[in-house]
């Protein structure tokens, strides 16, 4: 019988001091809520991007009759209580791939709980598209994204 599922990996005390942090008084219990938190922002932010990315560069073949189905259950189901708006992504000069966006901000954000939410109307494709031109110099492209990542809008 095949196994279903995999651990993709793990956080440990070592991780933490890694980036400075002091583990000392660290509890199993804030050990966990980091894991869980951690685990939320890539499932929301990165998962669903670089899972056919990377099965394509390992050889994985994709099925033969349609394109990729979404996931019958979107994993942070807290998304669902947002249907009809969309996430702010963005990315600019020296950055590889969007990010979760804080427009009001002005900044990336490292938690999609953290994004700015904008209906997809012409008028807010609009303000957005003056922000990305207000800052060419920098090569702002914005994006709206739905709650499965699926792009619907970006700056030209």
């Amino acid at each position: 019988m095949k196994k279903e599922n995999f651990q993709i990996t793990s956080v440990s005390r070592e991780d933490l001091r890694s980036a400075g942090f002091d583990t000392t008084n660290v509890t199993d219990e804030q050990m966990e809520r980091l894991a869980s938190k951690m685990a939320d922002d890539y499932c929301e932010q990165l998962f669903w991007e670089h899972l056919p990315v990377i099965a394509e560069i390992i050889g994985i073949p994709r099925q033969e009759t349609q394109e990729p189905k979404e996931p019958e259950q979107h994993p942070c189901k807290v998304l669902e209580k947002f249907d009809g708006l969309y996430f702010v992504y963005a990315k600019y000069k020296g950055q590889k791939q969007f990010q979760a966006f804080d427009i009001n901000e002005g900044r990336p954000v490292g938690n999609l709980i953290y994004a700015t939410l904008v209906e997809n109307s012409i008028e807010n494709q609009t303000k957005l598209q003056e922000v990305a031109t207000a800052n060419s110099e920098i090569n702002l492209v914005i994006q709206l994204r739905d709650r499965h990542g699926k792009t619907v809008f970006q700056t030209r």
